[in-house]
């Protein structure tokens, strides 16, 4: 089997997209029409497609664009395949999935939106293929973590036995759909019930034990390795055009002190700060945060 997508079905009636590459599936949502603008929509760790689930409405039938948009579950999480054996997830490892995923949908050139992890690999994605991407949005993040060169075989080790633990670790299991959702509430990043709710509709999954969360569990490993601020840099000049940043005003972008240094040293970056915290895409800021994308867009 070839290590490109080699099968690819898009069912435009019923919103769902699935791309089998290199032996797993790749599966997603589509809003709009098949003649739209071609825009790829990337979530954050631990999220799916159902990131999306308000945004793109906003941007397609509030704003009335007309897209051809589509939103990926990455690889281990919400119905696409897990990874196969061990391994973190890294974010560039993701960057090969993209690009057989848009050359199956026959998109010479789109538009990419990015949320948290998602946009760190916009990031990288559009510094690969430049003449590719034609506008680059980037919610809630933009880069990921730099670490130093002498902090590799620490990281190293902590991803390997990071590893080997989560082929140990039990699936939680939860008595009901209700209790699924409440736990995803409570996490990391706390969401509203409606957001929670979003997420659960790709991510929730039940067996004869009960209902769970059909994510990765090498998801939680460390990266095996990291990039260097030098390397970052690196990519980051490879961008041939103004990046949209939109940060939550309770989000993670104002909070980070070493991310704002970095912004302060970038010429190509515009930032519009929405109210609202790390998913202020979601229900809670979807129209505000699709009026910055639609001017972005059409500049």
């Amino acid at each position: 089997m070839s290590n490109t997508a080699v099968d690819t079905r898009l069912n435009f009636d019923r919103s769902e997209c699935q791309f089998n590459i290199a032996g797993r599936v790749i599966r997603g949502k589509r809003w709009g029409s098949e003649t739209g603008r071609p825009v790829l929509a990337l979530h954050g760790w631990m999220d799916n497609a159902g990131s999306f689930n308000y945004l793109a409405p906003a941007l397609i039938e509030q704003l009335g664009m007309d897209l051809n948009f589509v939103a990926l579950d990455m690889a281990g999480h919400g119905q696409s395949d897990h990874k196969i054996g061990l391994g973190a997830y890294n974010i560039w490892q993701d960057l090969s999935d993209l690009l057989a995923v848009v050359n199956e949908l026959g998109w010479k050139e789109f538009y990419i939106i990015g949320h948290s992890r998602g946009a760190m690999i916009s990031t990288l994605f559009t510094a690969t293929n430049p003449t590719r991407v034609t506008r680059l949005v980037a919610l809630e993040s933009i880069i990921p973590e730099p670490f130093l060169d002498s902090e590799a075989p620490k990281q190293m080790a902590k991803s390997i036995r990071d590893q080997v633990k989560l082929m140990a670790k039990p699936i939680n299991y939860y008595a009901n759909l209700d209790r699924a959702i409440k736990a995803r509430e409570k996490g990391r990043y706390k969401l509203s019930r409606a957001d929670a709710e979003a997420l659960a509709e790709r991510g929730v999954a039940k067996n004869e034990k009960g209902y769970y969360w059909c994510l990765d569990p090498k998801l939680l490993a460390a990266s095996e390795l990291k990039l260097t601020m030098a390397q970052i840099n690196a990519f980051f000049d490879e961008v041939p055009y103004t990046v949209k940043l939109v940060a939550g005003e309770e989000g993670l972008v104002l909070t980070h002190a070493g991310l704002q240094h970095w912004l302060s040293t970038r010429n190509n970056i515009c930032c519009d700060i929405i109210p609202g915290g790390h998913h202020m895409h979601m229900s809670e800021q979807a129209e505000a945060v699709a009026e910055v994308i639609q001017k972005y867009f059409d500049e």
